[in-house]
């Protein structure tokens, strides 16, 4: 008799899990079970075929033709009227507030121009403040033109708003240039000309 500990399998016999059994017969295809299942392949392939078959013969569906009867009619008018009107007022809106900008920037222009004639207390100043700031603001949107159109020539990639803010920088630029060179010719003009004929005694005038 054997004296000492027992094993695991000893104290609890009925906790160890059965040995699983192959069936290997069942992995074995007889003669006549593989013709059987050679048989079923044509059934299986036409009822696979047969949902096929019925939507290639089958009626095409009739178009709605709900937008052809006198209330689809009326339901498109409607929308597309709607359309127009809040692209008008879109447009409308849109002109308004270019018109009040324009105004708000001839009225800078004017009311900076007299207050430097105003400060110089000569008209000609006014004026000649007047027409530096005409000329950068004209030559502003001319300079990003300029710019988009090189950029498109020349294949520069160039984000809208660098083409917006480095052409307007470069149009008021010129526009100022442009306008001191005006200024230029038109001071040596007056001086040339103007400025002598004021000088030069009339006849009689010394009598």
């Amino acid at each position: 008799m054997r004296i000492g500990r027992k094993s695991k399998s000893e104290k609890w016999p009925d906790m160890l899990p059965e040995p699983i059994r192959i069936n290997r017969d069942a992995f074995i295809f007889r003669p006549g079970e593989i013709n059987v299942a050679r048989r079923r392949w044509p059934i299986f392939l036409i009822f696979l075929f047969l949902p096929l078959a019925a939507m290639a013969t089958a009626d095409p569906v009739p178009a709605n033709d709900s937008i052809g009867t006198p209330f689809g009619l009326l339901v498109v008018l409607l929308i597309f009227a709607a359309y127009l009107i809040l692209v008008g007022v879109g447009i409308i809106l849109a002109l308004a507030g270019l018109a009040f900008s324009a105004i708000l920037v001839a009225f800078g222009v004017v009311s900076t121009s007299t207050f430097v004639a105003l400060v110089r207390r000569r008209v000609s100043a006014g004026l000649r403040a007047f027409h530096y700031q005409l000329f950068a603001l004209t030559a502003a949107p001319c300079g990003v033109m300029v710019l988009g159109l090189g950029t498109w020539l020349f294949h520069l990639h160039l984000r809208q708003r660098y083409i917006l803010l480095f052409g307007s920088f470069a149009g008021v630029g010129a526009g100022i240039a442009l306008a001191f060179l005006l200024d230029r010719i038109v001071h040596l003009i007056y001086h040339r000309f103007i400025s002598r004929n004021e000088f030069v005694s009339t006849p009689g005038s010394n009598a």
